[in-house]
Formats: structure tokens, C-alpha cells, sequence
């Protein structure tokens, strides 16, 4: 599934179903003669009003989501039980509004809050600034030297982590950290082993651990499956460095992350 893809189906579903919720309250209303809220039949129609134009909206802007119905309907098929808990949450914050619903949010809130921690005290806020000095034998990135017998032809190698598509919380899709250094010329895309490559300077076996991981008393275990959740879509991103003739260069890196991309321009300072 795609991180669109999830987004889109959320506000759907989540849409579609509290609609369903109100349908249901007024229905169950009328045949057991019990007492519905007036508004239910104008937030039903808001709902439905939300459902449709979210419907449309999606196909506006990510019109692919359409390109293949096959591929749709096996993306819905395979992330079946998502879709209906989005949907079956939608329902279920509706009609018990008041003690559901408040639940739901907290639940929410709690997560994002517990993610957010966790990954920026892992990672820190992911400067968008890296300063690079290269010596003939050496290159220094933000303080750490990592030796090479030649500067000439290398390039910084980044470890990009993708969040899942489906963990909705408000927070930037991309996470990385720089591993080391390495030729420029290496295709990363075909690399799982960081240590294998030719020319390779840096710590390729550090792995991320959440700040205060393994002290928990009672979800140690939930902690380490869920880092192990949240960090297992990743790749290795190279950013080549200009060559030069004269030691020491200095370099400044700046990294933009937007979306589920990341880019990056080198500017030579001296």
C-alpha cells in the first residue's frame, strides 16, 4: 500500500463510516422509539458531503491511485482488515460519540506523541545543513572523520528510512542518517550490506535504537517491535562530492526531505 493510498482510503472511510454510524442511530431511532440526537441528519449529510468531495479530491490529485483498477482492488484486497478497521472506527465514534470517540482521539494523540519522541530522539531534527571538509586522506562530516586513501570520486552515503504507509501520524515520512562515505560510482539501489561495498568508510553496522529502549518494565518487547515496524522500509541514498585539486575543500550539504523524496545539493564554501 501506498502512503496516498492510505491517507485518502483513511479520511474515506473514516468519513463514510461515521455517516453509517448516524444512518444507524436514526434507523435503530425510529424502530425502537427511542430519542436521536436532532443534528444527526445534518451531520449525516456533512459526512456524506466529506466522503465524496475527499473521493474526488483523490482523483484530482493522485489520479494513478485509478490508472489500474486491478491494482486498486488487489491493494484493497491485501490491506482488507485496515480498510474495514478504518471504517468500522468511523461507525463506532459516531454513534458512541461521547465515550468512543474521546477514546479514539486520546488513543491517536498518544501514539503520534510516542512516535514523535522516539524518532527525533533517535535521529535528532535531521539537519538540513551537513558541513564536509576533504582532505587528500580523509573526509569530515559534521565532526566525524571518516578515513579514505583518495578523496577523489567519493560520495556521502545516507540511510533513508521510509515510514509504513500505514502509520498515519503527523510526522515527516523520511528519517535519515549519514553512514559514512563511499565511490561514488557504487549503485546503492542493489545493496543491503553497507560493509560489502568497495572503499566504504563508516559504521555500517550501527542500527537505530530508541532513546531509553530496553528499560521499560512492561512494553520493552512492544518497543522493540515497533522501532523494528516503523524502520523497516529503508534504502541508501548517495550524495557525490565535487572533486577537487587543492586540501583542504569545504563543503555545505543541504538536504531537503519532502514527502517520501529526498534531495541535495553540495555547495563549495572554499
Amino acid at each position: 500500500m501506498t502512503f496516498p493510498f492510505a491517507l485518502f482510503s483513511a479520511f474515506f472511510l473514516l468519513s463514510l463510516g461515521s455517516a453509517f454510524g448516524c444512518l444507524v442511530c436514526m434507523l435503530c431511532g425510529k424502530i425502537f422509539h427511542r430519542p436521536v440526537l436532532k443534528s444527526r441528519l445534518t451531520v449525516f449529510c456533512v459526512l456524506m458531503s466529506l466522503a465524496i468531495a475527499v473521493f474526488a479530491f483523490s482523483l484530482v490529485i493522485a489520479p494513478s491511485l485509478y490508472a489500474s483498477p486491478a491494482a486498486l482492488f488487489c491493494m484493497m484486497g491485501h490491506n482488507g482488515l485496515f480498510l474495514s478497521l478504518l471504517f468500522i472506527s468511523g461507525l463506532l465514534c459516531s454513534a458512541f460519540w461521547r465515550s468512543v470517540l474521546p477514546l479514539t482521539v486520546s488513543c491517536y494523540i498518544a501514539l503520534s506523541v510516542f512516535t514523535g519522541i522516539k524518532l527525533y530522539g533517535a535521529f535528532g531534527a535531521n539537519e538540513e545543513t551537513v558541513s564536509l571538509v576533504v582532505q587528500n586522506n580523509s573526509i569530515k562530516v559534521n565532526g566525524t572523520v571518516y578515513s579514505v586513501t583518495d578523496a577523489q570520486e567519493k560520495a556521502l552515503v545516507l540511510k533513508k528510512y521510509t515510514l509504513p504507509a500505514l502509520l498515519l501520524v503527523p510526522l515527516p515520512r523520511i528519517w535519515y542518517k549519514v553512514c559514512g562515505v563511499a565511490d561514488s560510482n557504487v549503485d546503492v539501489l542493489s545493496v543491503s550490506d553497507l560493509s560489502s561495498l568497495n572503499h566504504f568508510s563508516g559504521d555500517a553496522d550501527r542500527s537505530v535504537v530508541f532513546a531509553g529502549e530496553g528499560n521499560e518494565v512492561f512494553f520493552g518487547g512492544f518497543v522493540q517491535k515497533y522501532r523494528a515496524w516503523i524502520l523497516r522500509n529503508f534504502d541508501y541514498q548517495l550524495i557525490p562530492i565535487d572533486d577537487s585539486v587543492v586540501y583542504p575543500s569545504l563543503y555545505t550539504v543541504k538536504i531537503n526531505a519532502r514527502g517520501e523524496h529526498l534531495t541535495a545539493a553540495i555547495i563549495r564554501n572554499l
